[in-house]
């Protein structure tokens, strides 16, 4: 079985390195790049008339702690769709100093994901459930 698989695989592979080898349909035009990167639009940005945004973060406050209340569903929901594994979700609602809620998410991964999908299916139902996420340490919130 072994052998008929490395067979197969080779095969496959010698097919692929024939079709690779035909490279005389493929050409590059200098001239042609050269006018499309002369007629291209410049848009370097202008650093020294440029106003920089401020410094501060708005969802700081002073004592380095994320201000809730101003929570938006939207990016809870994204942060849990892409994140929610490692609970990035959950920090921004205002769960900062809860480290076992990382280790419960990344590190118990059926159980973090258990918890990723409720959370996820909780507010995209009723948005309105957000807010029992703030400030909450409980690791199922939607229980």
């Amino acid at each position: 079985m072994k052998k008929l698989i490395f067979t197969i695989m080779s095969i496959v592979a010698l097919s692929f390195g024939a079709y690779a080898s035909s490279t005389s349909e493929y050409y590059i035009n200098d001239q042609e790049v050269e006018s499309v990167i002369n007629s291209a639009t410049d848009v370097t940005a202008d650093l020294m008339n440029a106003s920089l945004p401020s410094l501060t973060n708005p969802l700081i406050n002073l004592t380095g702690e994320m201000k809730t209340g101003d929570n938006d569903a939207i990016i809870f929901l994204a942060l849990d769709f892409f994140l929610g594994g490692v609970a990035a979700h959950r920090y921004y609602m205002g769960v900062d100093g809860a480290w076992y809620m990382f280790l419960g998410y990344a590190c118990v991964p059926i159980a973090g994901s258990i918890a990723a999908c409720g959370d996820f299916i909780w507010v995209l139902i009723d948005q309105n459930n957000l807010s029992e996420y703030e400030d909450n340490k409980r690791y199922f919130v939607f229980a």
